[in-house]
């Protein structure tokens, strides 16, 4: 069996490359780990597999969101389940691009039924979370719970590097900003307040 084991092993070692994992069978690489007595080797694989299965739901779900826009209940239920798992698994830290992804969408969703003070509120979240993200010495990491993922990120095709450049996040924001579907809170201090903050921060760097 052992023999068996290490042979599956060898079979399997380049599943495990950071660029294939997450296109791989992972509780089979995870198994053959654990009968080969590679226990760290098995549970970093489970951690990485774990993060990347999550980053997908959040990613679909978001998508998922956006198509069922003119459904206000099977939205606000999708909204309320993706509030649930971001708070338990703590996406916005490990990761910020997508659950910004969500806040956005979220803000689209209140505003396409006509609910202002939502809209403004996701949207604040928004432009909030993605001014956090404008440092040049910010990287993807693990936390407390995912303390094994560090690694793959360094040898995965997009390193620790954010997945924007803190440079290009301004103007990113203004573009989401002054798209159509927030048209109807263009009268919105608060929201008028943020184009200009943009504005003021773009213009500055022309000089």
């Amino acid at each position: 069996i052992l023999g068996e084991a290490q042979e599956a092993a060898r079979l399997l070692e380049p599943m495990t490359h950071p660029q294939r994992l997450q296109n791989q069978c992972g509780s089979l690489v995870i198994q053959v780990f654990q009968m080969l007595g590679q226990d760290q080797k098995a549970r970093s694989t489970a951690q990485i597999q774990c993060y990347l299965h999550l980053q997908q739901l959040l990613d679909i779900s978001v998508r998922l969101l956006e198509l069922e826009q003119t459904d206000e209940k099977k939205g606000l239920e999708t909204i309320r389940r993706l509030r649930q798992l971001i708070e338990t698994w703590q996406l916005e830290k490990l990761m910020p691009n997508q659950t910004l992804k969500f806040f956005y969408q979220s803000a689209v969703f209140f505003c396409c039924h006509g609910k202002r003070e939502e809209a403004l509120t996701w949207l604040d979240a928004f432009v909030q979370g993605s001014m956090a993200l404008c440092r040049d010495d910010l990287k993807l990491a693990g936390d407390d719970y995912f303390t094994l993922v560090e690694e793959w990120f360094e040898q995965s095709a997009l390193g620790t590097a954010p997945p924007r450049s803190p440079r290009l996040i301004p103007e990113n924001i203004l573009q989401a900003l002054k798209a159509p579907q927030l048209a109807s809170l263009s009268d919105s201090p608060r929201f008028i307040f943020w184009i200009e903050q943009m504005e003021k921060i773009l213009k500055r760097r022309s000089i």
